[in-house]
């Protein structure tokens, strides 16, 4: 165990509380005992019993504070941010406390004949007993002010991730607008010209919707039919396209795994919105690793928002992916098994 996850584990976890309230405890020892000696050692009249006694009542009466502070203070005002309200009324409480233990020590004085005149020492020492006493008390509530963090930093993170999710969702359910009514207004351009084009255009459509519909609802599908969807895509993007956009696709190796659905095209889509003229796409499968190539020659990738969706591969996929960048090149590395 690491200092860290030590500390973390000692200021939360339920099987350290026993030890936390007996670190507490040996620290308000000599606080509480050393208040008396310093009220009543000046005084031979006063029995050592006595001043033992009144050290003991300090202390469980701290012992009290805090755990009413620990368990309902603390728990009811910091994790709703109110903490000017709680130091409002951890003040007013502690201040009570001190008014009442300065009686008790007047009362023990007036026993032995002496009465302790008011006067500013007296009102300056109440003073610093009510802020010792405060941050004491308050210093108790780091175990729930440690608790809040945590949470708010594991809320923080949940939502993080669940908008990266949801990114990604969002990605593998979409059809992209633009991209349907261009390649339908190809097809109409070329119904009566060339009718047999504007088929295959279609056909690959309907070949793109169809997975794009169905597929992607799967948690797993082919490497073929995957490769086979991105031909399909950069084919009628060809077409789309008004720069002429060329393309080659590279396969060996076993494509006939199943992988996550359109795990290759976020990188595609970001490649071409650097609009390269030529993408070169190589799979290399062996029984280990998927090995994605996606190379833009004469088109530098420097500029391309890689970012997000390797955040988003980091997060659904964790370790088994690589993701590396080069001038004129994007690498995907996914590990099968």
């Amino acid at each position: 165990m690491n200092q860290q996850s030590f500390i973390y584990n000692f200021l939360q976890a339920p099987g350290f509380r026993i030890w936390r309230h007996l670190l507490f405890l040996i620290a308000f020892i000599p606080l509480g005992l050393s208040m008396p000696f310093w009220s009543f050692g000046g005084y031979a009249e006063i029995p050592l019993s006595t001043i033992y006694g009144f050290g003991i009542g300090i202390i469980a009466a701290i012992m009290v504070f805090v755990c009413f502070n620990v368990s309902y203070l603390a728990p009811h005002y910091l994790p709703k941010g109110e903490y000017f309200t709680y130091i409002v009324v951890l003040l007013l409480l502690t201040a009570g406390f001190i008014s009442l233990k300065h009686i008790a020590e007047d009362l023990i004085l007036l026993n032995v004949g002496v009465k302790r005149a008011m006067n500013g020492v007296t009102v300056l020492e109440w003073l610093s007993n009510l802020m010792l006493y405060t941050i004491t008390i308050a210093s108790t509530s780091i175990t729930a002010l440690f608790k809040q963090w945590m949470t708010d930093n594991a809320n923080i993170e949940n939502l993080e991730n669940k908008q990266l999710k949801n990114h990604l969702e969002e990605f593998k359910n979409r059809i992209n607008p633009q991209f349907l009514y261009a390649t339908l207004d190809y097809a109409s351009e070329k119904a009566k010209s060339d009718p047999v084009q504007t088929s295959e255009t279609l056909f690959n459509l309907s070949e793109l919707l169809s997975y794009q519909l169905y597929d992607n609802g799967r948690e797993s599908v082919l490497l073929e039919s995957d490769i086979e969807f991105i031909r399909n895509y950069l084919t009628l993007e060809q077409q789309n396209s008004g720069h002429g956009l060329a393309f080659t696709i590279w396969a060996t190796g076993r494509i006939n795994i199943f992988i996550p659905p359109n795990l290759f095209m976020p990188l595609i889509e970001v490649t071409l919105k650097q609009q390269p003229d030529k993408l070169q796409i190589r799979f290399d499968v062996d029984d280990e690793w998927i090995r994605f190539e996606c190379i833009t020659p004469n088109t530098h990738l420097s500029s391309a928002g890689f970012k997000k969706t390797a955040q988003r591969f980091e997060l659904l996929y964790g370790s088994k992916i690589i993701l590396s960048k080069k001038d004129e090149s994007i690498e995907l590395h996914f590990r099968i098994c």
